[in-house]
């Protein structure tokens, strides 16, 4: 589909829990899609899909630098595998939130201030069917060079379980694709 969709507040959450445009305009930091267009953009519901990516709970404030090098580079390169090994793969992805995150309110254009987070990861699953389910982690920071190659993003899922606190079961316990093992 084209990119066609505008931006809108999601109406599932109060709106005092989400950044709106104020956060977006006159800087350097752009609507960093969490799941982007293209991957929710398929099927019988591709159209409601594409427009269910343009809520601001779907985005997190992101440097262009990162947004528009290394993030972009590495959400293509998972789509382009997808795409050309006919894999179905399922992407997770966000911020990680931490208390000490810096302030952010746009030099006064927020009401309200925010933690702006730094840095951001993905887990990237798929079922190989010798092997089973095998998955890859990368975690990429606001706050480091965006030009270094992808490989050099990649981390053990365990560091992404610790740094959001999140359990990805069964995936634990494998570390065939962890660059640690």
């Amino acid at each position: 589909l084209e990119r066609e969709a505008k931006w809108v507040l999601d109406g599932r959450i109060a709106i005092e829990h989400q950044l709106g445009h104020e956060a977006y305009v006159e800087n350097v930091f752009d609507k960093g899609h969490m799941v982007r267009m293209m991957d929710a953009s398929w099927g019988e519901l591709a159209i409601q899909g594409s427009h269910d990516s343009f809520v601001y709970t779907n985005a997190a404030p992101q440097h262009q630098h990162l947004n528009q090098r290394s993030w972009l580079n590495l959400e293509n390169s998972v789509l382009n595998e997808a795409v050309n090994s006919r894999k179905k793969m399922t992407v997770f992805t966000g911020p990680v939130l931490r208390p000490d995150d810096p302030l952010y309110d746009n030099n006064g254009k927020m009401e309200l201030p925010t933690r702006m987070p730094q840095p951001f990861w993905k887990v990237i699953v798929w079922n190989e069917p010798k092997t089973g389910l095998q998955s890859r982690s990368y975690l990429m920071s606001q706050t480091t060079d965006n030009s270094s190659p992808i490989k050099d993003s990649r981390v053990p899922l365990e560091t992404v379980s610790q740094l959001t606190g999140i359990d990805f079961g069964p995936l634990s316990a494998q570390k065939a694709n962890n660059p640690s093992s």
